[in-house]
């Protein structure tokens, strides 16, 4: 818009126990929850991890996967388990259930179900 200013932030993810020592530096009092922090080590967080917001957004905000990456426990962050056939391509769901997603949509619920459990999308 004209004569308004853009900012760029730049704004990260860090996890408790965790924490960089230039963000726990902001507080005048900070202690380390070790609860925490062995439950994030546990997730595969590491020290002083700092993620990028847009980069976690658009991880979780993903809207294809793979018919390999569907097929894994646990399934993708942000997955929703009980439409894991959404994710596929439209290519990719034709090949698995010979037919279009439309079609699928249109058949009556316990049909979806009973073609989703022998490909394991249920």
């Amino acid at each position: 818009k004209p004569g308004s200013t853009t900012v760029d932030l730049t704004c990260s993810i860090v996890y408790a126990g965790l924490e960089p020592i230039d963000f726990i530096n902001l507080f005048p009092k900070w202690t380390v929850n070790m609860k925490a922090r062995q439950q994030n080590q546990l997730d595969g967080k590491n020290l002083n991890q700092k993620d990028s917001v847009s980069d976690i957004l658009q991880h979780l905000c993903r809207e294809q996967y793979t018919l390999e990456e569907l097929r894994t426990r646990p399934l993708p962050e942000g997955v929703d388990p009980s439409k894991i056939e959404f994710y596929l391509s439209d290519d990719d769901f034709e090949k698995e259930f010979h037919m279009t997603k439309d079609e699928f949509y249109a058949l009556p619920y316990w049909k979806q179900t009973n073609i989703k459990k022998p490909l394991g999308f249920f």
